[in-house]
């Protein structure tokens, strides 16, 4: 999906807001997760990467001769698609139902995830990465571990784990002073109006 700007101004944590392909690009973003997929792909063909881990994405269609060069193609979903029937590992994980975290939308609004239903593969997805992540020395007991991480090494989200329980309005950067620019109504004024005459002279 393109990314589209939103124009909705004149208040705190709007403006000119990129609409983002996924419930949760945003937070990935926050996370410090910037490869794009033209990256990926293009190491991939270059033999720089061998191995690959997909997570909830169907994308062999897209991308099947170059996925072919990889020694190894795994893939985490919930349903099976071109990608899992492709792969040498597949491993189904549970529904946004069936689990506890956070979403961070376009605006940059943290929303809370409480879990719905229990989940029926016995853990949620959470709980799966943590349990494959104690294979590469990461250690993470529950969402509460996870949770003060984020707080410590994320500077945006400093402080994120006294507000976890409470999430209602809150936005990062939590502190109001990092990487968030606001539109006055003038500012938009001067925007469209550099706009109007870019696309004056392209006519």
């Amino acid at each position: 999906m393109t990314r589209l700007p939103y124009v909705k101004s004149w208040n705190p944590h709007n403006g000119i807001i990129i609409l983002r392909s996924k419930a949760n690009t945003q937070g990935f973003i926050d996370m410090g997760i910037t490869t794009s997929g033209d990256q990926i792909i293009k190491a991939i063909e270059d033999g720089q990467i061998k191995g690959l881990v997909v997570i909830g994405e169907d994308i062999y269609s897209d991308y099947s001769n170059t996925l072919k060069n990889l020694k190894l193609l795994a893939t985490f979903d919930l349903f099976e698609t071109d990608t899992t029937k492709n792969s040498n590992i597949i491993i189904p994980i549970a529904s946004s139902a069936e689990g506890y975290g956070t979403y961070t939308n376009s605006c940059r609004k943290i929303q809370k995830l409480n879990r719905a239903i229990k989940p029926l593969l016995g853990v949620d997805n959470l709980e799966l990465f943590l349990k494959l992540a104690t294979n590469i020395g990461i250690e993470f007991k529950d969402i509460k571990d996870v949770i003060e991480h984020i707080s410590k090494e994320v500077p945006n989200y400093k402080g994120f784990y006294k507000l976890y329980n409470n999430l209602e309005n809150i936005f990062v950067p939590l502190d109001n002073s990092r990487e968030v620019k606001y539109y006055t109504q003038m500012d938009l004024r001067r925007i469209i109006k550099r706009l109007t005459l870019f696309l004056k002279r392209l006519i």
